[in-house]
């Protein structure tokens, strides 16, 4: 996946990375997994067109990577993108 070689050899210049759950050949779950074991405080958000409020998969996936800031319902707009970055950067 060219993103996660990207981030392996430029992590340094994240400080947010967002990501769609469902990729081919990597989650966006287990993509975060392997993000965060190259820059531990990185903050990731995960967007998905499926509903998040009743997958179990989300929930266990959410609590067991701490870097995931949030998940997100697709199609979102720019505003709130924006308003979810900075509160996901803002936050611990």
């Amino acid at each position: 996946m060219l993103a996660l070689k990207d981030f392996i050899k430029n992590y340094n210049d994240y400080s947010i990375v967002i990501s769609d759950v469902r990729m081919p050949g990597l989650s966006g779950f287990e993509f975060a997994d392997y993000i965060s074991k190259v820059k531990p405080k990185i903050k990731v958000i995960l967007m998905t067109a499926f509903d998040i409020n009743n997958s179990d998969d989300m929930i266990i996936n959410l609590k067991y990577n701490k870097n995931i800031g949030r998940i997100i319902q697709k199609p979102v707009s720019t505003k709130k993108l924006a308003k979810i970055m900075a509160e996901t950067t803002t936050t611990n």
